[in-house]
């Protein structure tokens, strides 16, 4: 597996902690996590995921998910699709 997906939840707000390659195969997990969660819900881009520029723009057109990223670089180029 090319990435993996840890899920806390506490009071209610479900978070998806991902790490790896975040690709086609990474996104379709996170909406299927999504699915199963449902509700809005929090991912966070752990040190050291691989993104695929091509899947930021559906990433954070996914209704209620909220995208952050502990990488400083993860976080600008988020910073910069969402412009």
């Amino acid at each position: 597996m090319a990435h993996r997906i840890d899920v806390a939840t506490t009071g209610g707000q479900t978070t998806l902690l991902f790490q790896g390659r975040l690709d086609e195969a990474g996104l379709a997990s996170i909406v299927e996590r999504l699915g199963a969660k449902g509700g809005v819900a929090h991912l966070v881009l752990l040190m050291g995921t691989d993104v695929d520029t091509r899947c930021l723009a559906p990433l954070l057109a996914l209704p209620g998910l909220r995208v952050s990223a502990e990488s400083p670089f993860l976080a600008y180029l988020l910073a910069q699709e969402r412009r």
